[in-house]
């Protein structure tokens, strides 16, 4: 069975309400703050609505094997497929549907008995119909009563901002509800650029394989640059006043790794971590970085992403002047600033914990302040009110009256209208 979704079908007063809002900030030029309930909406309604879904109900055999059989060449993956449809069709008993013996000579009993011997475990399962027990139920006693129990088994959809078009928001200006529609679906491609995490997916490359990326990028067959964000640290330590016996300095002193002095490498300066005094004694720690030029965020922050695994994305002086990241390297998403995208660049496979990155969820950005309008019943502020039951979209002097006629009592006047409908 399959249930198909109408062309263009009513929205859900909520889900119309909210996009009605947008167009509204739309309308405003409030644009930050159209994207911010963009934003909202993708949270709160998702990225895609359903448009098919096939009901029904399905036997599962799942069999476990080693993966050495097919990466040692003793079996193709083809072969195993055979083998593993002619051991289900043994099982269900359907050799006179299936045919006793397949073309090119192969028994089903033959092929399903090799198979048998190169499984290491195997489950039966059911997915809606009546319950099934794989060692008393048969499959003809179980196919009688899938109609008691079906459940969703495919389904298919499209992008949430398909819904969002002039048919569908009849209220609004065509080129505002086109406009609308955009906004959601730079909010869509916000999310996904927002849990994209790239890298070497190639388990055989155990070095380099990243079981945190979801994308494959270029660090697989490329090598990364040989250079150090990050120029070690070292310590110093000066004594002050005549020794007694031994220099107590030496067991304070700490070269850096990098240089085995107490220096940067060429290219790095140094930066104090901390300094003071013990019994007389004056110790400091440095730290050497890279001088390279800092990202301003919103001039609030910055943007320094540097250690022996990390580099700067935007104008990397590794990647010659390129906005890319140096070979071997892995884009990372730090943040999305006012539209822009602001990157990292990481050895993918060097990336670390033992959890999985926890899924960022929109809003993107911080709710933006919308400027206070002294007097919304001047002629050059725009008002903007709707009508849902008269499908009628009303701005400036229209939308004033409306305003005044309701402020005065007049409740004919707003049938139909809701609250959050007027900005």
């Amino acid at each position: 069975y399959e249930s198909k979704l109408q062309v263009d079908p009513p929205l859900s007063p909520q889900f119309k309400s909210r996009l009605m809002s947008l167009a509204g900030r739309i309308e405003l030029n409030q644009l930050e703050m159209a994207h911010y309930e963009a934003q909202l909406i993708v949270r709160d309604f998702g990225t895609h609505v359903l448009k098919s879904v096939t009901a029904g109900a399905a036997i599962i055999k799942d069999d476990l094997f080693q993966r050495a059989l097919l990466e040692h060449g003793s079996y193709s993956r083809t072969q195993m497929l055979s083998y593993a449809r002619s051991s289900f069709y043994s099982w269900c008993g359907l050799r006179s549907s299936y045919g006793s013996v397949r073309s090119g000579g192969k028994d089903i009993d033959s092929e399903a008995s090799t198979y048998g011997a190169l499984v290491t475990e195997s489950s039966i399962r059911a997915m809606g119909g009546p319950l099934m027990d794989p060692k008393t139920t048969s499959v003809s006693d179980w196919t009688s009563e899938v109609d008691t129990n079906l459940v969703p088994m495919d389904r298919s959809g499209d992008p949430l901002y398909y819904l969002i078009n002039p048919h569908t928001l009849p209220e609004l200006p065509e080129a505002t509800a086109v406009e609308a529609a955009e906004y959601v679906r730079k909010a869509i491609q916000a999310y996904y650029e927002m849990n994209v995490i790239p890298g070497c997916r190639n388990k055989d490359l155990t070095e380099r394989f990243s079981r945190f990326a979801n994308i494959d990028d270029e660090s697989c067959s490329t090598e990364p640059a040989q250079s150090h964000g990050f120029g070690g640290s070292f310590q110093t330590c000066e004594k002050e006043g005549d020794e007694v016996d031994n220099d107590p300095c030496e067991e304070l002193k700490f070269p850096n790794v990098l240089t085995g002095g107490y220096s940067c490498p060429e290219g790095f300066k140094e930066n104090f971590l901390h300094k003071g005094s013990r019994l007389g004694l004056l110790e400091s720690e440095r730290h050497c970085k890279r001088i390279v030029q800092l990202i301003d965020l919103e001039d609030t922050a910055a943007l320094h992403v540097q250690n022996k695994h990390k580099e700067f994305f935007g104008r990397n002086p590794l990647a010659s002047g390129l906005k890319k990241c140096p070979a071997g390297f892995s884009k990372q998403l730090a943040t999305v600033n006012l539209g822009c995208e602001i990157y990292y660049c990481v050895v993918s496979w060097k990336l670390s914990g033992s959890a999985l990155p926890p899924l960022r969820r929109p809003p993107f950005m911080m709710k933006p302040a919308v400027p206070i309008v002294e007097d919304d019943r001047k002629p050059n502020n725009t008002l903007v009110m709707v009508d849902m039951e008269a499908e009628t979209w009303m701005q400036n002097q229209e939308a004033l009256n409306l305003q005044q006629g309701i402020t005065e009592g007049q409740s004919g006047h707003t049938q139909g209208l809701t609250p959050g409908a007027a900005a």
